[in-house]
């Protein structure tokens, strides 16, 4: 999940210096909602990885 915020992020960066301003956690938010059961997975990731 990390990788895709550094590309939201640097995606929203370059659009910014464009004079377009995009807000990276609507951005996030728009993955999620296209990709639901990937980000599900991701939390499912993160609490095994929490709770070693």
């Amino acid at each position: 999940m990390s990788k895709q915020r550094d590309i939201a992020a640097y995606l929203s960066s370059s659009i910014q210096r464009r004079g377009i301003n995009v807000d990276a956690e609507k951005v996030q938010e728009g993955n999620e909602r296209l990709h639901p059961s990937q980000s599900k997975n991701e939390e499912k990731a993160v609490k095994k990885q929490e709770q070693k």
